[in-house]
């Protein structure tokens, strides 16, 4: 997995989450994750296009959402 690397303080919590994740057995075994350039890695900001884009039809406004799934199977995983 890449994650969008931010800054010290946010790559911290990032790191504190994945491994809280880990001790919680929330995350495969074998998985490893590493932090990537969003300016080098073009694709690091689709997670966020597409977090906008569900934020927003929970608000009421689903039409990115339809064109989202268009016929594209989509899951929401909830973590708690």
């Amino acid at each position: 997995m890449v994650m969008e690397r931010r800054n010290a303080v946010g790559d911290k919590e990032d790191l504190d989450l994945v491994n809280a994740l880990r001790a919680r057995q929330a995350l495969p075994h074998g998985m490893h994750v590493q932090w990537g350039d969003p300016l080098a890695e073009e694709l690091l900001w689709l997670p966020d296009v597409v977090a906008g884009i569900v934020a927003r039809a929970e608000a009421g406004d689903d039409s990115l959402w339809r064109l989202l799934r268009g016929e594209r199977m989509t899951e929401r995983v909830i973590c708690e």
